[in-house]
């Protein structure tokens, strides 16, 4: 590793070090204090991204398994007539 960027690791890991006592979480989140309706709002989103998330990588997955299907069928006729014709001319 180059020392330019060695340097720069060395200064990210102290800052990330010196500053880590800084990022704790909200009360609901850290220890379930606060109202019953923050709480089930917060639970809400969290499952509703979940769902989002499943969404697109299903979807993606359905895509993928589309195009291997795809791939392993034959060509179809006017297809290979069409090629036909054009290594003619």
């Amino acid at each position: 590793m180059n020392t330019s960027h060695s340097k720069w690791v060395v200064a990210a890991l102290a800052v990330l070090l010196l500053t880590s006592g800084s990022a704790e979480a909200c009360s609901v989140c850290f220890n379930g204090e606060g109202s019953k309706e923050a709480v089930t709002a917060l639970n809400s989103a969290i499952l509703l991204m979940l769902g989002v998330l499943a969404c697109v990588l299903g979807a993606l997955a359905a895509f993928f398994v589309h195009l291997a299907r795809r791939a392993s069928q034959p060509i179809p006729e006017h297809v290979q007539l069409a090629e036909a014709v054009s290594k003619e001319a």
